[in-house]
């Protein structure tokens, strides 16, 4: 193990240097039939980035009550995105929020942009 680690392809993957992160990506595009790809190294960097880049600095996050992002994932949409996480009741089964918004006591009709 160590002389396979010692004889490994590797570069820094921020300048686009590392060879085998650069083939898995690749890899995931081809296969997703996307232009592109992006390693992440969590589900949680990977749910931050996906907040972050679909809100702004003071958005509502509107999810269910059971969302994993909401129960296991410690505040960083709000923490690091500026986001307010706002829960429709759901019991973790139905997890459309499509669904839940029919509710629509979570909705701010008045108020698209911002929280109150």
């Amino acid at each position: 193990m160590r002389q396979a680690m010692f004889d490994a392809n590797v570069g820094d993957d921020v300048y686009g240097e590392d060879p085998t992160i650069n083939r898995l990506e690749e890899m995931a595009a081809v296969k997703l039939g996307k232009e592109s790809a992006l390693f992440t190294v969590s589900g949680t960097m990977s749910n931050l980035i996906a907040v972050m880049t679909h809100t702004h600095h003071g958005n509502e996050v509107i999810l269910g009550s059971a969302a994993h992002i909401l129960q296991h994932e410690v505040g960083g949409a709000s923490a690091i995105g500026g986001v307010v996480l706002r829960t429709v009741p759901n019991d973790g089964r139905d997890v459309s929020v499509w669904r839940m918004w029919k509710k629509r006591s979570a909705l701010r009709i008045s108020i698209t942009r911002r929280p109150h």
